[in-house]
């Protein structure tokens, strides 16, 4: 079966062509990205086009869609290895996969759409498989960080994407991950189950597996009917079959925990009519006011009503996943969610958060700390005196939480 997906044009305009891609391009290769933030493709292909920045890539990928913002007859500013002629800049569509900074499931779901837009870009820009890089590759960033994280080589990658290029155009029967379920070969696990292996192979088709891991547990994102191994995880770790995993759990197992409430199944779009159905207690719905708490619980950190905040609360009723106030897998105010205390005698703020582990990209300049100002409470932060005391006093009473 043919892997599809959304797929939208907003291409920069030609006005802004001397900026973002004043080079005419004929692509012979693809360099795959991570975006390092939690932005959407369509967010992320507008703030592009909207600045006057010279960084440009071509398209970006989230856990729904593909956004298009240059054409690939063009050059784009991403592979940080200048305007020579051969170079990853000038010779390379730029695809950028989205929601790296935090992982998760809108990761994986990138990851996994990601493959498909390689797939296709080769396909219909005849570039073969073997001319896909990393970001690194150009420039020796640690790009895209997250698969470096994982363990994922380059050459590992390309074999994630030869094979989705295989079941795209000629290759397996695959399984719709739209539903977590069984393949009518008999398989024991399902796409969304949690696994943990002793192994990985390169491909579904691989004619053998490592053992020398460093990842070894995952979530079944992909299924290959009929493959040795027929498990993709994480959208791009590796593949494993059943002999390879030691132990799994079904993700609707731990949905049913009493740490959520039960899962929506109805029409309605009203939030607190959901909230109600679920036996939310009604202290925590009427107004956002009363649901901070639940959205807290729920990893809102700063709620106030927002559209954004009030669909994601109803996507996690909706799919099982609403966690209750107070229970011990809402309950994050653990150590792990805040930086040490700080103890030390620097006025300086930068050298307050290096000497908490606070990690080097969120420090340096004012628009570095901008997310951990935001998930400490300061959502319009600009790096004045006042909010960087509000810092400081969050790291000297060890009260800074992570970003």
């Amino acid at each position: 079966m043919a892997k599809t997906i959304t797929w939208t044009k907003m291409l920069v305009p030609s006005s802004k062509y001397d900026i973002k891609c004043p080079y005419s391009m004929n692509p012979s290769a693809v360099t795959r990205h991570d975006t390092a933030n939690d932005a959407s493709a369509m967010s992320e292909i507008s703030y592009m086009i909207g600045n006057s920045l010279e960084v440009s890539y071509h398209v970006a990928v989230d856990d729904y869609r593909a956004v298009q913002g240059l054409p690939f007859n063009r050059n784009g500013w991403h592979a940080g290895d200048g305007s020579k002629a051969t170079g990853g800049n000038r010779t390379s569509i730029g695809v950028e996969t989205c929601y790296s900074k935090s992982g998760g499931d809108r990761y994986v779901k990138a990851c996994d759409n990601a493959l498909t837009v390689i797939a296709k870009i080769c396909h219909d820009e005849g570039i073969p498989v073997t001319r896909v890089f990393y970001h690194k590759h150009w420039s020796g960033k640690n790009c895209p960080h997250r698969l470096i994280a994982q363990g994922v080589t380059e050459e590992e990658y390309r074999t994630l994407v030869q094979n989705r290029y295989n079941e795209m155009y000629g290759g397996g029967n695959v399984v719709n991950t739209s539903k977590p379920s069984t393949s009518a070969s008999g398989l024991k696990h399902k796409v969304g189950e949690t696994v943990s292996f002793k192994g990985l192979a390169t491909s579904s088709t691989a004619s053998s597996h490592t053992t020398n891991i460093a990842v070894k547990k995952g979530k079944i994102t992909r299924i290959v009917s009929g493959a040795k191994y027929p498990y993709l995880i994480n959208g791009g770790t590796g593949w494993v079959n059943d002999s390879l995993i030691t132990s799994g759990s079904s993700s609707s197992t731990s949905s049913s925990s009493t740490s959520y409430y039960k899962k929506y199944t109805g029409n309605s779009t009203s939030l607190d009519t959901i909230l109600k159905d679920i036996g939310v207690p009604s202290t925590y719905y009427g107004n956002w006011e009363k649901r901070k708490p639940l959205a807290k619980a729920n990893g809102i950190s700063s709620y106030s009503g927002t559209a954004s905040q009030n669909e994601k609360l109803k996507s996690l009723a909706k799919t099982g996943k609403l966690k209750k106030v107070g229970s011990s897998s809402s309950n994050s105010s653990g150590s792990s969610s805040y930086y040490k205390k700080y103890t030390g005698s620097s006025n300086s703020l930068d050298a307050i958060f290096k000497a908490i582990g606070v990690p080097s990209s969120y420090y340096g300049s004012w628009e570095k700390r901008k997310p951990v100002a935001k998930v400490n409470g300061i959502s319009n932060y600009t790096g004045t005196a006042s909010q960087n005391e509000k810092l400081k006093s969050l790291a000297k009473s060890g009260k800074l939480k992570k970003a």
